[in-house]
C-alpha cells in the first residue's frame, strides 16, 4: 500500500531541506520526482541534490521534430530517471505517465499542495459544439471523447486529452470540471507533500472525497540536518515560540514613513530623494 505523507510544518522549518536530505540519503535503486510550483525552485533541487543527477523534462529539437516537455517527461521516465518538474507539466498525466512511473520505483516529492480540481472556461455554444458534433457524450457523470474521432483535428483538442484521460467531470448541465487522476497517487513507493495548515486544503478535501489515506508529519533538526519525523501537536507551538522570541516590534519615528496617502508607491518612490529612500531603508533593515 502506498504510503501518502503529508508534511505540515510552518514555513521556513525545513521541509525542502529534509526532502533534499532524504533524496541525498537514500539508496542509488531509489527514484525519485520532486514536483514545485516554482522555476527557480527547479534548479535548487537540481544544485542541491549530490548524490543523484536531476533531470529537468525540457524543449529540444529530435531532427526535424520538436520534442515538448511532457514528451521529454516520458522520455526520463522510461530511463528510469531522476525528475524535477513543475506543478503545470504533472498536471498532464495521463495513463502512460502512470505505466512509466509504476515500473520505475518512484518516490514523489510533491512542493506545495497542487491544483487537483478546476473549472475549464468553456463557453456554452462550444459545449453546444462538441455535443452535436457527437465528439463527447456523458457517462457516469465523466465527459467521455468519441473513440472514432478521437485523430480528427479540431480546437478542443485539449479536452479531448482530458476526456480520454477520464479527467472531466460534467456537472449541472454546462460546466466541465478537471480533476487530477487520483489514482496517480497510488503507484509511488511513496508520496511526501511539503505543506502547511494541510486541512484548509482542497486537496486534503479531494483525498476524502477519493477515499486516499495519508499521514502526518512534521520536520525536525537533529545531528545536524533536518529530516521528517511523526507529527507532534506541541510542535508547531513550541517553533512558533521559538520565532517569536526573534521578532522584536519597531514602534519608532521611523513607522512615519508610509502614513500619508499614496506612501511607498511606485510613483512615490520615484519621486523621493535620496535621503527619504535612505530613511525607508534603514527602517527595512535596522
Amino acid at each position: 500500500m502506498t504510503k501518502i505523507k503529508v508534511v505540515d510544518s510552518i514555513m521556513g522549518s525545513g521541509k525542502t531541506s529534509a526532502a533534499i536530505n532524504l533524496m541525498n540519503n537514500a539508496s542509488k535503486d531509489e527514484n525519485f520526482i520532486f514536483i514545485t510550483p516554482y522555476l527557480n525552485e527547479v534548479e535548487r533541487i537540481k544544485k542541491s541534490v549530490n548524490n543523484r543527477q536531476m533531470y529537468e523534462p525540457k524543449v529540444k529539437k529530435k531532427g526535424d521534430k520538436t520534442q515538448y516537455k511532457f514528451e521529454s517527461l516520458h522520455e526520463l521516465l522510461s530511463q528510469n530517471k531522476n525528475i524535477v518538474a513543475t506543478h503545470n507539466l504533472f498536471k498532464n498525466a495521463n495513463d502512460e505517465t502512470k505505466e512509466l512511473i509504476l515500473s520505475g520505483n518512484y518516490t514523489l516529492i510533491l512542493d506545495e499542495v497542487m491544483k487537483v480540481v478546476e473549472q475549464l472556461q468553456v463557453k456554452k455554444h462550444d459545449l453546444t459544439t462538441l455535443f452535436d458534433s457527437e465528439l463527447i457524450y456523458v457517462e457516469d457523470g465523466f465527459v467521455k471523447w468519441n473513440e472514432e474521432k478521437k485523430d480528427y483535428e479540431t480546437r478542443y483538442d485539449d479536452i479531448r486529452d482530458m476526456a480520454l484521460n477520464n479527467n472531466l467531470i460534467y456537472f449541472k448541465d454546462n460546466i466541465l470540471i478537471w480533476n487530477f487522476p487520483s489514482d496517480v497517487f497510488a503507484i509511488f513507493n511513496e508520496v511526501y507533500i511539503l505543506t502547511y495548515m494541510f486541512d484548509a486544503q482542497i486537496q486534503r478535501y479531494y483525498y476524502d472525497v477519493n477515499n486516499i489515506k495519508y499521514q502526518k508529519c512534521i520536520t525536525e533538526f537533529k545531528n545536524g540536518q533536518h529530516s521528517f519525523t511523526d507529527y507532534n501537536n506541541d510542535h508547531e507551538k513550541k517553533l512558533k515560540e521559538r520565532i517569536g522570541d526573534k521578532i522584536n516590534i519597531y514602534e519608532g519615528n521611523l513607522n512615519a514613513i508610509g502614513q500619508l496617502d499614496f506612501s511607498l508607491s511606485s510613483s512615490w518612490y520615484k519621486n523621493k530623494s535620496s535621503y527619504t529612500l535612505k530613511k525607508v531603508k534603514n527602517n527595512v533593515f535596522n
